[in-house]
C-alpha cells in the first residue's frame, strides 16, 4: 500500500517542514494529484500501476529523496503539465531533497516494466501519438490526447539520473510526451528509452527541451546518452527544436526504425562522445551544431557523427567550430541505400589525428559496400584543418566500392590542410 504521512525534519527533531507535507512510497492504490499546497515528498520507490494517473498540478514541486523514484508501470498515467516554464508558478520541478544538491541524488522517472515482470504479464499499451512539427497552427499547443498518454509539459527535472537517465522508459510499453522540459545534473543523462527487448511499434516525442550540465565532470560511459533512444523495433521519434548545452556524455545516440530530427541546436558541449544515429529512414535537417568536442568512440578515432541506415535525408544543416575525430562527418550507412546530403555548412572545424597508422584525416567520409542512389549537392565543406601539419586531408572521401551518382556545386577548399585532397575515392585504409 502506500505510505504517506506528515513528513517531519528528521527522526529526532519533529517539527514539520511544512504541515501539509507528505512523503510517498509503496503502490498508488487511487488515482492522485498534487499540487503545492501538499508538497508532495517521495521517499523511495512510488509505484503508478495499471488504471492510475498521477496528476500533478502547475505550481508544483516534488521533492525527491535519496535514491527515490517513480515508477510508471505499462498502464499507468502521469500527467505533469505545467502552462509556462518562466516561473515557479507556473511550471512543474523534481528536485533533489539533499541539503548540498548533486547530480544523481535521486534515481529517476521510470516508464514501463520493472526487469522482474514479462511484457505481457500487467497491463495494456499507452497510445501517446507521434505528433506534427511543428504542431498545429504553429501556436505550440498539444492536440487533445487519449487518456492513457503520459506527458511532460513545462518541467523542470534536476540533480537525478542516479541509474539511467532522468527520465527512463526501459520499453515502448509506456513512453511519455516529453515536452518543453528542462534537464539538469543528470548523472546517466536527461532522457534514456531503452527499447531493445519490447513489442514493435511506438511513438516517441521529444519537442522544446533544454538538456543543460547532464554528466559530471570525468563520468562518461559510451552506453549514456544525453539523448538516447533505442529500439530494434518498428518505432518512430519526433526530436525538435530541443537545445544541448555544456553536457559531458554522449551527446544523442538515436536508434529507431524512423526518425525526424530538426531545429536543435547542440553548443559549447565539452562531449567526449559524439553522435550516432542508424534508422531505417531518417529526415535530418535545420540543426546548428556550433563549438562542441564531438568525439563518437570516446577517443579520437572514427567519426564525430554516424548516420546510418537504407535511407538518410541531411539537409540545411550547420556544423562549424568543432573539435571532431579524424571521419569528420561520417557517414557510414548500410548497403542499399538512398543518401541526399544538401545545402549544409561544415566548416571551421579542427579534425583530430587518426594515430600513427592513419595518415590521412577526412573532412567528410561517407562509406557503402552499394548503394540505390546518392546525391551530395549545394554544400560548404571548406576552411576545415588538421590537428597537427603532419597529416594530409581531404574535402571529401568515399570509402569502399561506391561512387555518387550526383556530385557537385560543392565548396571542398580547406587550404589549412597540408595536402588538400578535394575529392578521393579511397577502398581501404
Amino acid at each position: 500500500p502506500v505510505t504517506h504521512v506528515p513528513y517531519w525534519r528528521s527522526a529526532t527533531d519533529r517539527t514539520p517542514v511544512n504541515p501539509l507535507a507528505n512523503r510517498w512510497t509503496g503502490t498508488l492504490a487511487n488515482s492522485t494529484t498534487w499540487s503545492q499546497e501538499t508538497d508532495p515528498h517521495v521517499t523511495n520507490t512510488l509505484i503508478v500501476p495499471e488504471g492510475i494517473t498521477l496528476t500533478i498540478l502547475p505550481g508544483t514541486t516534488v521533492t525527491m529523496l535519496a535514491s527515490s523514484s517513480i515508477l510508471v508501470q505499462k498502464g499507468g498515467v502521469i500527467i505533469a503539465r505545467g502552462t509556462s516554464s518562466s516561473s515557479p508558478s507556473t511550471s512543474i520541478s523534481f528536485v533533489s531533497g539533499s541539503d548540498s544538491p548533486q547530480p544523481g541524488d535521486w534515481y529517476s522517472i521510470q516508464f514501463g516494466v520493472q526487469n522482474s515482470e514479462s511484457f505481457s504479464s500487467i497491463g495494456t499499451l499507452s497510445s501517446c501519438p507521434l505528433l506534427s512539427y511543428p504542431l498545429p497552427n504553429n501556436n505550440n499547443i498539444l492536440p487533445p490526447l487519449p487518456s492513457n498518454c503520459s506527458v511532460f509539459e513545462h518541467v523542470h527535472f534536476s540533480n537525478g539520473g542516479g541509474v539511467r537517465g532522468l527520465v527512463y522508459a526501459p520499453s515502448l510499453l509506456n513512453v511519455p510526451i516529453i515536452k518543453d522540459c528542462s534537464f539538469t545534473g543528470g548523472k546517466n543523462g536527461g532522457i534514456d528509452i531503452d527499447i531493445t527487448g519490447t513489442p514493435s511499434n511506438g511513438f516517441i516525442n521529444i519537442l522544446n527541451n533544454r538538456f543543460i550540465n547532464c554528466g559530471p565532470s570525468g563520468y562518461a560511459v559510451l552506453q549514456v546518452s544525453v539523448l538516447n533512444l533505442y529500439s530494434q523495433g518498428a518505432a518512430s521519434a519526433l526530436v525538435a527544436n530541443n537545445f544541448f548545452e555544456n553536457n559531458l556524455l554522449k551527446l544523442t545516440n538515436l536508434r529507431v526504425a524512423n526518425l525526424t530530427m530538426v531545429d536543435n541546436i547542440f553548443m559549447n558541449n565539452p562531449s567526449i562522445c559524439g553522435f550516432s544515429v542508424s534508422t531505417a529512414s531518417a529526415y535530418i535537417a535545420n540543426n546548428r551544431i556550433i563549438n562542441n568536442t564531438i568525439l563518437s568512440d570516446c577517443t579520437q578515432k572514427q567519426s564525430s557523427f554516424s548516420f546510418g541506415g537504407p535511407s538518410v535525408a541531411f539537409i540545411n544543416n550547420t556544423i562549424t567550430s568543432n573539435t571532431m575525430g579524424y571521419l569528420g562527418l561520417g557517414l557510414l550507412p548500410s548497403a542499399g541505400i538512398d543518401v541526399l546530403i544538401r545545402n549544409n555548412v561544415f566548416k571551421n572545424n579542427m579534425i583530430l589525428d587518426g594515430g600513427s597508422t592513419i595518415l590521412l584525416n577526412y573532412v567528410a567520409a561517407l562509406s557503402s559496400g552499394r548503394h540505390f542512389f546518392t546525391e551530395i549537392i549545394y554544400n560548404d565543406f571548406s576552411s576545415n584543418y588538421p590537428a597537427s601539419s603532419n597529416y594530409f586531408c581531404t574535402g571529401f572521401a568515399f570509402i569502399g566500392s561506391m561512387t555518387p551518382d550526383i556530385f557537385r556545386f560543392n565548396n571542398l577548399a580547406n587550404p589549412n590542410c597540408s595536402v588538400d585532397i578535394h575529392y578521393q575515392i579511397v577502398y581501404s585504409f
